[in-house]
C-alpha cells in the first residue's frame, strides 16, 4: 500500500514536470511571445483528454497543437496583456496622488487586476470544456468571478500558495509551475462548471 502511494505520487509529479515542459515545447514553437497563450490552451486541453496519463503527452504533436490553439491562444494572451499592461499603468499613477478618491480608484483598480487574473485562468477550461468561441468564453469567465465568492477565495488561496513555492523555489517556475496551474484550474474549473450545469437543470 505504502509502495504504491510512492509510486503514485511520483508518477504525478513527474506528469506535472512532463506537462510543464510541454507548455515551454509549445511556447516555443510561438517564439515565446506568440506561443504563450497557445501553450496555456493546449495543456488545460492535454488535461482534459488524458488526465493524469503522462505516457499520453507527446512532444511530437507539440506543433500540431501550437497550430489548433494558435489564432484563439493568441487572441486571448495578448489581449488579455494589453488589459493588465493598461491596468498596471492606471494603477501606478494612481498611486502617486494623494487622498481619498485616488485611493478608492486604487483600490477598484487592484480588484479589476484580480478579476482579470481570475478570467484568465478560468477561460482556458470553459473553452476546452464546452469547445465554445472565444467571446462566449470570455463572458462566462467574467460571470464565474460573480457566481460563488468561495470559489473565488479558493482560487486567491491556491495562487498565494504558488506564488510562495516560487519564490522559496524558483525552479518550480520552470518545471512545475505550468502544469500544477493547469491541473488544478481543470478541477477547480470542471467542478464549478459542472455545480451551473447542475443548477440549471
Amino acid at each position: 500500500m505504502v509502495e504504491k502511494t510512492i509510486k503514485g505520487g511520483m508518477d504525478k509529479f513527474y506528469y506535472l514536470m512532463k506537462l510543464s515542459a510541454y507548455f515551454w515545447v509549445i511556447t516555443l514553437c510561438g517564439g515565446i511571445v506568440l506561443g504563450i497563450g497557445p501553450a496555456i490552451l493546449a495543456i488545460a486541453n492535454k488535461y482534459q483528454e488524458v488526465e493524469w496519463d503522462f505516457q499520453e503527452i507527446r512532444f511530437k504533436e507539440a506543433w500540431t497543437d501550437f497550430k489548433q490553439f494558435a489564432k484563439v491562444g493568441n487572441m486571448y494572451f495578448l489581449g488579455y496583456l494589453s488589459i493588465l499592461a493598461l491596468l498596471v499603468f492606471s494603477l501606478i499613477t494612481t498611486v502617486q496622488w494623494s487622498g481619498l478618491p485616488f485611493l478608492i480608484l486604487a483600490f477598484i483598480i487592484l480588484g479589476l487586476l484580480f478579476m482579470l487574473v481570475y478570467t484568465f485562468f478560468i477561460f482556458p477550461v470553459i473553452y476546452n470544456y464546452y469547445d465554445i468561441s472565444l467571446k462566449n468564453g470570455l463572458k462566462l469567465a467574467f460571470v464565474l468571478f460573480f457566481y460563488q465568492w468561495k470559489s473565488v477565495g479558493a482560487f486567491l488561496i491556491f495562487m498565494i500558495f504558488m506564488g510562495i513555492i516560487n519564490y522559496k523555489v524558483p525552479a518550480f517556475l520552470l518545471f512545475i509551475t505550468s502544469g500544477a496551474v493547469a491541473v488544478f484550474m481543470s478541477h477547480f474549473g470542471n467542478k464549478l462548471l459542472s455545480e451551473i450545469e447542475l443548477a440549471a437543470n
